[in-house]
């Protein structure tokens, strides 16, 4: 009849001590501090090449023709050759122009 009270038995640890047990806590922290121990031991690593050179090889191409054929189990076309260039070198710009951006970004702050 007279049972203690299990509320007051065993308190509620705080939000801080929960959050420190939490592994995924842990993992960001520790992944942080590699990543800034990175940064700090190769300073230029950041640094990309300043060239504005947009490059499609011939093994680029090849690929396309390649994964067309396996698709479509016929050659492609001359016409669809120079879609896929100029498509390939849009996003090639695209995905250059976004790292610029973010390096920049990264470098003001």
């Amino acid at each position: 009849m007279n049972e203690p009270d299990t509320d007051f038995a065993s308190p509620q640890p705080s939000r801080l001590k929960r959050w420190m047990r939490e592994p995924l806590l842990h993992f960001l922290l520790i992944g942080v501090t590699l990543f800034a121990i990175y940064h700090w031991l190769n300073p230029t690593s950041l640094n990309t090449d300043t060239s504005r050179r947009i490059e499609l090889t011939n093994d680029d191409i090849r690929q396309l023709e390649i994964s067309w054929a396996a698709q479509w189990q016929r050659p492609p076309l001359r016409t669809k050759c120079a879609i896929w260039s100029r498509t390939r070198c849009a996003k090639k710009f695209f995905i250059a122009k976004a790292w610029r951006s973010v390096l920049i970004e990264a470098t003001r702050s």
